[in-house]
């Protein structure tokens, strides 16, 4: 009876290790898998060379709108824009605007609308990283930033406006008393380039 007793808890021990090394195989496998694919992702290039306008929408239903009038460029300057994504748990892309493949700066104030699939933002919010490498990726929380369609009583038009998401309610009772009414055009606006973590 007794060896039998230690038969069946040596057997638990042996199972109860057996599962844990199974647990952390998986999770190695989907660690690596997730940064391999965030490394080799394939990019998306898009010529821009001198329009004013264009909106750009990459496979995984990234919607980007470029104005070139928010860079700080010359008249005849070649622009070209490069866009990653990634989606898993996350939306994550990759943003750069390149001319003669150097950076460009965007002018001051200025931001880039970027929409996403709603289910991407459960959140509401998005995280940046310069760099990610196969070993990390070191994401820091940014304030969300959203456009909302604005008039412009100088130029008599309607434009995007950059706003703190957590104001977005404001902007709705100011100017949409009354009324069932969702000013928001873009979700996310940007002020930097890099990857972006949306949640």
């Amino acid at each position: 009876m007794y060896l039998e007793s230690v038969h069946i808890t040596l057997l638990y021990i042996i199972m109860k290790n057996l599962l844990l090394i199974f647990i952390l195989f998986v999770q190695f496998q989907f660690y690596g898998q997730d940064n391999i694919k965030i490394e080799g992702l394939e990019s998306q290039i898009f010529n821009l060379d001198t329009i004013s306008w264009k909106v750009i929408k990459g496979k995984s239903e990234t919607e980007i709108n470029f104005s070139r009038e928010d860079f700080e460029v010359n008249e005849n300057q070649k622009l070209t824009l490069e866009l990653k994504e990634y989606v898993n748990s996350s939306h994550i892309i990759f943003v750069n605007i390149t001319s003669n493949g150097q950076s460009v700066n965007l002018k001051k104030n200025q931001r880039i609308p970027i929409k996403v699939p709603e289910q991407s933002l459960k959140r509401k919010e998005i995280y940046h990283s310069k760099t990610i490498t196969d070993e990390k990726s070191n994401w820091m929380k940014i304030s969300l930033f959203s456009g909302i369609i604005h008039f412009d009583v100088k130029l008599q038009m309607d434009v995007i406006k950059s706003v703190r998401s957590d104001s977005l309610n404001y902007y709705k009772e100011k100017y949409h008393k009354g009324e069932e009414y969702n000013p928001v055009l873009y979700p996310i606006m940007i002020d930097r380039y890099g990857w972006f973590k949306i949640d």
